[in-house]
């Protein structure tokens, strides 16, 4: 009877250790499943850093300075768009569905030659590493998978009907804050614009502020070829300055050569602006003309020399050229003339 309670006693340990084995490894498991399809980061505040790098060699480390602002490879300020919308898929991405057999080594395959190495940092430690692939054939999922992982997923965001690549892009420019100039009136000291072919337009708007009160403004306005001031229109005077909120450039053109540099930069200017700012900063802009596009005909059908669209622009006797809309630079080109009462 003994004996027997002994064998008894050894086989409850012996089921109750691998009941025990058994459910640590189940969990294990569970738990290494789940951080297998677990993309999304939850807390987007935590994230100090999100590293992207594709297979030709380009990467970009997104940092963020502050609660609403991230640089780009430590040089620029990143597009606060861009960077809302990759936070909101990061955060929202899930499984949509698993990679169907017939597709999985195809898609494997594809991951390993094409995607993009994506790592986020929580309080600059490592938290998350995945690769981003293409879209699914219907444009509607996009191919992932986890680092250390053999097991790709079908991702997507509820919501919306799309696929995510592109917004993990590798492009610094891309990335890069394309704002030129964001102040208001109240930050402005003076504004002068020179137009070296037509000086007798060219003209300086100075702003006086009342230091007691911040809105208070006096304003005036002379030509600079002269120095004399002018009878100005105080309305037009403040619907100019407000030009100065939101004033962007299009892209960096940064596959331009020195010597196409060089031959620009001998041009005489279209423009140049020279803006002052209350807190003492300098901003100055020189444009020029751009070669006239296929397409762009006058009246009589010929081909136009210059580009009506878009023109270069150099800010601060930068070598970095900055192509511009005249769409939205064309409130800012304003003769000495539009200011007279």
């Amino acid at each position: 009877m003994k004996n027997k309670n002994i064998v008894i006693g050894l086989v409850s340990i012996v089921l109750l250790l691998a009941v025990s084995v058994y459910l640590i490894l189940k969990t294990q498991t569970d738990t290494f499943k789940k951080d297998l399809t677990n993309f999304a980061v939850k807390d987007t505040a935590s994230i100090s850093k999100i590293f992207l790098a594709d297979r030709t060699g380009k990467k970009v480390v997104l940092e963020r300075i502050s609660v609403s602002e991230w640089k780009v490879n430590g040089k620029f300020e990143a597009r606060p768009q861009a960077i809302k919308l990759l936070l909101q898929t990061i955060h929202n991405i899930s499984v949509k569905a698993t990679v169907p057999k017939p597709a999985f080594n195809n898609v494997v395959k594809r991951l390993a030659t094409g995607a993009v190495k994506v790592e986020i940092y929580k309080h600059d430690e490592l938290a998350k590493t995945y690769y981003v692939g293409g879209a699914t054939q219907d444009s509607y999922g996009t191919y992932m998978i986890m680092e250390n992982s053999t097991t790709p997923y079908i991702m997507w965001m509820q919501g919306f009907e799309g696929y995510l690549t592109p917004r993990y892009f590798t492009e610094e420019n891309v990335w890069r804050n394309t704002a030129l100039i964001h102040i208001s009136p109240i930050e402005i000291a003076s504004v002068k614009m020179e137009y070296p072919k037509n000086p007798e337009q060219s003209f300086e708007l100075i702003l006086k502020h009342d230091v007691a009160n911040a809105k208070k403004i006096e304003f005036s306005v002379k030509a600079v070829k002269t120095g004399k001031e002018i009878n100005f229109d105080t309305n037009a005077v403040k619907a100019y300055l407000l030009a100065f909120k939101n004033l962007d450039y299009e892209v960096v053109a940064d596959l331009l050569g020195n010597k196409t540099k060089d031959s620009i930069l001998a041009l005489t200017p279209m423009h140049i602006l020279t803006l002052k700012e209350t807190n003492g900063k300098i901003t100055v802009i020189k444009t020029y003309p751009r070669k006239g596009k296929p397409g762009q005909v006058d009246e009589k059908g010929k081909q136009m020399p210059y580009d009506l669209d878009r023109f270069w622009a150099f800010l601060n006797n930068s070598r970095e050229a900055l192509i511009l809309q005249y769409f939205g630079y064309d409130k800012v080109f304003k003769p000495v003339t539009s200011f007279e009462k």
